[in-house]
């Protein structure tokens, strides 16, 4: 039998070529029993006809999921979870991530049936689970709220940054708690597992603060400009709060729409981000409303940003740019556009067409931007900040894995690489982490069939709930063609599983 331990895998995010699906399950053993909890778990968009996502297939056994923060690729799984038939644990997480997790659950799952257990916590709370104790502490990010775990167990202390960068001046708070990662590090941590996903690029990320001062620079150097057209990633708050605090200084009205900004919006106001509140003297208004219609009809000069950054065939821009909008005016000299995001990589050929667009209108565009995660000096100072025994580059593909760990090994840390299924363990206190061997990491994959109407219970009132038809996968990758697996419409596929506490022979 095997002495008592912790141990650690990836069961998404760490994948072979890209990234997404973020998942890592922790588990102790006391020497008879096993329990395990998840942080995160996430989508991963599929790059193959016939499957829109995967998601890491929910282990048995699991006690309680913990959730890092708003962003679909560590909180998208839940939804499809209880969609597919499966049993969910309790979620914790702030309240704008368990907000943006109930707007999925509405969307995916439905409002008319009981959903899993959803607890918001704030930074600092202690949560105990089983042999864990969990602890929330902010970090920075592109979407507010965002949180790391502090995760202890009788013999281990590790610490989950989940998406992170160093900008102690974000917009909205809170931002990185330098204090109590400090804390943290002189206790002695076991393990750091650090976000990958901008390792490649050196320095410190730009702040948001930097983006404000951008755009401000670019209202002022086209005064001719009535309608600045922004498209915008719906989970970008920060940038909200951004063009509010532009609104309030520089007089200038905000026009949003998109249903996914909507949505955004008010799960942030429900979690106690009032924009209007936090800049009196802004103008926030939707499109819809009388004073929206009254700026965009009456060409006042204003901000317009709305979905379709990413080039979606039915968001607000792509829309407007094929003349769909009667909100729009796509004036060559009195329209402008600001990507308020940049491409995301493999989306290239979606917004290609964007740009070309734009320049057959002769519309002038730029993107200003900045990314959400740690360039290669935020990663350094988390490193620094926190001390582990052993870092763990996470989330990204084998090549950021590769390159995060030769930044932190040049910087003389002790690095660890594992990608999904590799189980690692720690046995005793200040023990050295082993790699035990490794366990499939099956995946739920599905597709989109459809949109149906349903009506909620309590409420009465109706929603559009999409439709989705699942299989349980053997890989990250979709099968080939002739792998035989086809998706199920009236039955349910099994899934393989998965085992915490695994033992090698």
């Amino acid at each position: 039998m095997p002495y008592p331990h912790t141990e650690w895998v990836s069961l998404g995010g760490n994948n072979e070529d890209d990234i997404g699906g973020n998942c890592h399950m922790v588990s102790y053993f006391d020497g008879k029993h096993t329990h395990s909890i998840l942080i995160d778990a996430g989508n991963k968009f599929s790059k193959t006809p016939g499957y829109d996502q995967f998601f890491p297939m929910l282990p048995k056994g699991i006690k309680a999921i913990f959730n890092t923060h708003g962003h679909l690729d560590h909180i998208g799984a839940p939804a499809h979870y209880l969609n597919y038939g499966l049993s969910v644990p309790p979620s914790y997480g702030s309240p704008l991530t368990m907000n943006v997790q109930r707007v999925q659950l509405g969307r995916v799952y439905g409002n008319e049936k009981p959903w899993h257990q959803i607890h918001e916590i704030e930074p600092g709370r202690v949560i105990n689970v089983g042999h864990f104790r969990i602890e929330g502490v902010s970090v920075s990010h592109s979407i507010p709220q965002a949180m790391g775990f502090y995760v202890v167990t009788p013999n281990a202390r590790l610490f989950f940054t989940g998406d992170c960068k160093w900008d102690t001046n974000l917009p909205v708070k809170p931002t990185t708690d330098a204090q109590r990662l400090a804390q943290i590090g002189a206790k002695g941590l076991d393990a750091l597992f650090l976000d990958s996903t901008r390792c490649h690029q050196p320095g410190m990320t730009r702040t948001e603060q930097d983006v404000r001062e951008d755009i401000r620079a670019d209202v002022l150097a086209h005064p001719e400009v009535t309608e600045f057209i922004m498209p915008i990633m719906s989970t970008s708050v920060q940038r909200f709060a951004i063009l509010a605090q532009l609104s309030q200084e520089m007089n200038i009205p905000v026009v949003y729409e998109g249903r996914a900004i909507e949505d955004m919006l008010e799960a942030a106001r429900r979690s106690g981000i009032k924009l209007k509140e936090m800049y009196p003297g802004s103008r926030i208004h939707h499109v819809r409303s009388f004073e929206g219609q009254q700026i965009t009809q009456s060409c006042t000069r204003h901000f317009h940003p709305g979905t379709g950054s990413q080039g979606e065939i039915n968001a607000f821009f792509a829309k407007a740019l094929r003349g769909g909008n009667q909100n729009v005016m796509l004036h060559p000299e009195k329209t402008r556009v600001l990507f308020l995001a940049s491409v995301i990589p493999g989306n290239e050929n979606l917004c290609a067409p964007l740009f070309a667009t734009l320049d057959d209108m002769g519309i002038s565009h730029v993107i200003i931007h900045t990314s959400g995660h740690g360039s290669s000096g935020d990663l350094l100072k988390y490193s620094e900040v926190l001390a582990p025994r052993t870092l763990f580059p996470v989330h990204g593909s084998r090549d950021h894995i590769e390159h995060h760990a030769q930044i932190q090994t040049a910087a003389g840390h002790m690095v660890m690489k594992a990608m999904n299924g590799d189980v690692v363990r720690w046995v005793g206190k200040n023990a050295t982490p082993v790699i035990v061997g490794h366990i499939e990491t099956p995946a739920l994959a599905c597709k989109e069939v459809g949109q149906e109407w349903v009506t909620n219970a309590r409420s009465k009132k109706e929603s559009l709930r999409n439709l989705y038809e699942y299989a349980v996968v053997n890989s990250w990758d979709a099968p080939k063609p002739d792998s035989g697996i086809v998706l199920p419409k009236d039955k349910k596929i099994i899934a393989p599983r998965l085992t915490p506490g695994f033992d090698p022979e």
